[in-house]
């Protein structure tokens, strides 16, 4: 008869692939032209997670051992890493959005799920647009439900926010089309610091 025992081994050996120089076969190049940082990872263990990873370096137009990265700078790459090879994650709300933007390009859906739950437990009145705009650029429908219920119970906080006053149209359709809680007249002055920001990007007469 078969046993199963716990083996602790397995993780621990593959925690130590995280950003391990000596048994690294790809690295990861940041400001190129500037003799950047070079991190190191494991191809197999990227792989296995990541549909997009597996076809970079196991499909038929394989990448070199050197892939240089453009949209994201290397501290927040290494914290993306992390969810490869760690049991433990440690985010920080400066590198988020790069991380669960990297999750979702590199298509690692329990990724973007992690950092949605990490967003849900950091927001504060003053980043829950921002992070509802995020939401809404990911199609995360559970973050964009929770934003939601958060932003109608505090529509006025939300309209002082940079955030607010600087996101694209479409946000801010979708927002107006929500059953906030408070006045026509809140609504209608909020628009018009909206409408006179957005004139003054676009260099053009606010009145």
């Amino acid at each position: 008869m078969a046993g199963v025992l716990k083996n602790t081994a397995a993780s621990e050996a593959c925690e130590k692939l995280y950003l391990n120089e000596e048994f690294a076969d790809v690295h990861f190049v940041f400001n190129v032209d500037d003799e950047g940082e070079k991190v190191p990872a494991n191809k197999a263990i990227l792989a296995a997670l990541s549909p997009v990873f597996k076809a970079m370096f196991f499909g038929s137009l394989k990448e070199g051992n050197e892939v240089p990265i453009k949209d994201a700078d290397a501290d927040a790459f290494k914290e993306f890493l992390q969810f490869f090879c760690l049991g433990g994650v440690s985010l920080t709300m400066e590198n988020i959005e790069t991380v669960v933007r990297l999750a979702d390009k590199y298509d690692v859906l329990e990724h973007v799920n992690a950092c949605a739950v990490f967003l849900k437990r950091e927001l504060t009145l003053d980043n829950r647009f921002w992070v509802y705009q995020l939401a809404l650029a990911l199609k995360n429908e559970e973050l964009i439900k929770f934003c939601e219920g958060k932003i109608i119970n505090s529509p006025k906080g939300v309209f002082a926010t940079d955030a607010f006053k600087r996101c694209d149209k479409s946000t801010l359709k979708r927002m107006l089309e929500l059953d906030l809680v408070c006045t026509e007249a809140d609504v209608f002055y909020a628009c018009l610091v909206w409408a006179k920001h957005a004139c003054e990007q676009d260099d053009l007469d606010a009145t």
